[in-house]
């Protein structure tokens, strides 16, 4: 609950949004994040120096992980679609603590790709679920700001896991790294016996047939994804555009690379719902998109000045080109979030959620392989990536001006 109290504070919202499904999401999103807080940060550690893997096995693994989700994703969203999302976001959450476990029995490349794979399916459907769940459980006029409040409560949360995780990867014994594993898997079962406090709001719509896969045939909604997924490259371009261009094309020193990671987490924190209320309608989710490519690419031509500056004003440069940076990110999830909502036929909401999600899974693949290339190119890689977000921020933003009047 401390995250939950921290959030308050920053966010300038005294209770979470939403009212008691609000308080109960956002209680499961803390013990969440911050499970997930100790295995992210532990975790890499675990598999090189306790398993053997090497950097390569590890990346290859994930990237078969990756894949997964992305499969995995749609299947499950017809499944809450039938079922209900509060009753296959409790099985998603059991699902994922016993999968999560297994790493802790593995001894080789084949095994960790196997249990990664298996928690992928999970990890690569949650996020959709607990939308739909959202848009179940909260009212319309307050969908968004309490994602964009879960959001903040998550990155809270993880930001104390990563801290307590410094406990384990300083004490560097297996047993220390399996009780990280475990507590984590924990933090699952926890979520899940705080999902079942909330009623049940399943469908009653039975998707199937062609029904089915309206979702895969909506083309404007597939230019909604793939707009939304060029956007949050910002992912990628915070965890390794930022470094590598810093460190290659700067004479910053590296320090300055974990200053930007706790600008970008405090600034989240506390402005994601203030933020996340600007973007409640369709029209104003629009409206997000485009500032958001527009934060995005103001970005890119901040961290290319930065590397024609030394001392202060580079420093100066890199903190304002964060700063856009976070906003482009935090303006691009609300955004999502309402347009989600908005363009996704109520007893659909889920699959059509997933497919809005594989837009995600896509970037995280891809995501690295293309910022690192820009980086590399320099100067004009990134004016390149500038003008792809804003073109990418002005299509999503057509399409929806097609679907829900002018803006």
């Amino acid at each position: 609950m401390a995250a939950v109290r921290l959030t308050s504070r920053l966010g300038g919202v005294v209770r979470p949004p939403g009212g008691r499904a609000g308080r109960v999401l956002a209680t499961s999103i803390t013990v969440d994040a911050v499970g997930r807080g100790l295995f992210l940060a532990g975790s890499v550690v675990f598999f090189t120096r306790e398993v053997g893997l090497s950097a390569a096995e590890v990346g290859a693994g994930l990237a078969i992980a990756g894949f997964v989700g992305l499969l995995a994703g749609y299947p499950v969203g017809l499944l809450a679609d039938r079922f209900g999302a509060r009753q296959v976001l409790v099985g998603l959450h059991v699902y994922r603590a016993l999968a999560l476990a297994a790493y802790t029995l593995i001894d080789s490349f084949i095994g960790f790709a196997l249990v990664g794979g298996l928690v992928a399916v999970a990890a690569g459907s949650t996020v959709p679920v607990l939308q739909t769940l959202v848009g179940d459980a909260v009212g319309p006029e307050q969908r968004v700001t309490t994602m964009g409040y879960l959001r903040a409560v998550q990155n809270a949360g993880f930001a104390i896991g990563g801290l307590l995780a410094a406990a384990a990867i300083g004490i560097d014994t297996r047993t220390a790294y399996v009780t990280l594993i475990l507590v984590n898997a924990a933090s699952f079962v926890v979520s899940a016996l705080l999902v079942r406090r909330l009623p049940s709001a399943g469908s009653s719509h039975r998707a199937g047939g062609t029904r089915a896969l309206d979702a895969l045939r909506d083309i404007r909604f597939l230019m909604v994804t793939a707009g939304n997924g060029i956007l949050q490259l910002h992912t990628t371009l915070l965890a390794v555009g930022v470094p590598l261009w810093i460190l290659l094309h700067t004479t910053m020193p590296p320090v300055v690379v974990a200053a930007v990671f706790v600008l970008n987490t405090v600034l989240a924190v506390a402005l994601q719902v203030p933020v996340s209320a600007t973007a409640t309608t369709l029209p104003g989710s629009g409206t997000a998109f485009r500032r958001a490519g527009l934060a995005l690419a103001l970005c890119c031509l901040l961290l290319v000045v930065s590397g024609y500056q030394t001392g202060v004003v580079a420093v100066a440069l890199l903190v304002l080109a964060v700063i856009a940076l976070t906003f482009g990110e935090m303006l691009q999830a609300a955004a999502a979030w309402s347009a989600g909502y908005a363009l996704a036929p109520e007893q659909r909401r889920a699959s059509y959620l997933s497919v809005l999600g594989m837009g995600t899974s896509v970037q995280s693949m891809a995501g690295p392989v293309i910022v690192t290339a820009v980086v590399g190119v320099g100067t004009w890689g990134l004016l390149l990536l500038a003008a792809g977000l804003m073109a990418a921020a002005e299509v999503v933003r057509g399409v929806i001006r097609g679907r829900g009047g002018s803006l």
